[in-house]
């Protein structure tokens, strides 16, 4: 034990009761009452603690001060947090940043709404004032409106007949079959790259 250096004899005090205690014997008490408080003295070491408070009141009292002072820590509620605390901790910071993406996200709708409110009034109030105001004016624009329309629906019918001509000959068909094997290929070789990688890095994080 961690007294076993102070007690080479048995206890027998050459002062008379009531005096002081020595340095030594105080020193070996102080280990004593610690391991006492611990409740870790073995039988021995129980019965040269009690001479020594049978010896020296001084020692008693002050034994029986520490031992007050250990029962009301011993009281005193643990400040450690529970065992979930983290658990809980996380969930709360989870739901605040939901209920903040919750908020952004409704304001943001909320603004989009408005701008598509005051676009639609402006557009209309505008369309008013231009109806009522200069008919002439819009008249001209609706007819270049058509004929701009017109053109570019000529315009498309056009392309189309060109592609469906250019893709009807046999150059054309046979560009298109190798563009799509190529392509196919390509695709198949990321595919398998992207597997592999995949599979180095599990293997680097397990290893």
């Amino acid at each position: 034990m961690l007294a076993d250096k102070f007690i080479k004899q048995p206890f027998e005090p050459d002062e008379e009761p009531g005096a002081a205690a020595p340095p030594a014997v105080e020193e070996e008490f102080m280990l004593l009452m610690s391991l006492a408080l611990d409740d870790l003295l073995d039988a021995d070491e129980r019965t040269r603690f009690q001479a020594y408070q049978d010896a020296y009141p001084g020692l008693a009292v002050e034994w029986r001060s520490w031992r007050a002072l250990d029962g009301e820590l011993r009281a005193t509620p643990s400040v450690l947090p529970p065992a979930d605390f983290v658990i809980m901790f996380e969930s709360a910071l989870l739901q605040r940043e939901r209920r903040r993406r919750l908020w952004w996200g409704a304001g943001f709708a909320l603004a989009v709404i408005l701008l598509g409110v005051v676009l639609t009034a402006g557009v209309m109030s505008l369309g008013a004032f231009v109806m009522f105001t200069q008919p002439a004016w819009l008249t001209e624009l609706v007819r270049g409106a058509a004929q701009l329309s017109a053109l570019v629906n000529g315009g498309a019918v056009a392309i189309l007949d060109a592609l469906a001509s250019l893709l009807g000959t046999e150059q054309a068909r046979a560009f298109m079959t190798i563009y799509l094997f190529a392509a196919a290929a390509l695709l198949a070789g990321w595919v398998l790259l992207l597997r592999r990688t995949t599979r180095f890095e599990v293997a680097s994080r397990t290893a």
